[in-house]
């Protein structure tokens, strides 16, 4: 009896909040509307206009060409190279003279490094080409100069350019 005494109860209250709430629902939605007056969206734009500088109001007199800014055809360099080299030639080609040819990317990267009976061998690739070469061989435009823990070197055949390949060294 206890129980259902409680149950009821419980029933009571929240039926009681309900009755509260819906009738603070209804006499709130009869409130008069203040004072504010409600106003069409073309009197508003009119009313902002007479309070706006003249300058801001003529849209006619905004030319807009004088917005576009002016294409110059001068070429930026590469920003992130690690040598100064493209820099460099872009700043002799705006100053007039001729720019050394570019060269070619560096065709090689190092996968590692192996050491049999005192002779070091270097595992390079090309692309996706797995090469494996020693100090003193030639590799297509390139020689393989000489390798050490933390720089594999190479002399362009043609050119006589140096490269050296930066290693992690070991611990």
């Amino acid at each position: 009896m206890k129980m259902a005494l409680k149950k009821n109860t419980r029933a009571a209250v929240l039926s009681g909040a309900l009755v509260v709430t819906l009738i603070a629902t209804v006499v709130s939605g009869r409130e008069k509307p203040g004072s504010e007056l409600i106003v069409p969206a073309s009197e508003r734009a009119a009313a902002q206009v007479a309070t706006q500088p003249a300058a801001l109001v003529a849209d006619e007199d905004l030319d807009l060409d004088k917005l576009q800014r002016a294409k110059k055809d001068d070429s930026i360099g590469e920003l992130f190279t690690r040598d100064a080299e493209p820099a460099q030639q872009a700043i002799a080609g705006a100053a007039g003279t001729p720019a050394k040819p570019a060269e070619p990317a560096f065709p090689f990267q190092y996968l590692g490094r192996m050491v049999d009976q005192g002779k070091v061998s270097v595992f390079l690739t090309k692309g996706d080409e797995p090469i494996v070469a020693a100090p003193g061989q030639s590799l297509e435009q390139y020689r393989l100069d000489a390798v050490s823990d933390t720089t594999v070197s190479f002399t362009d055949v043609n050119t006589g350019a140096r490269k050296v390949l930066q290693i992690a060294a070991q611990n």
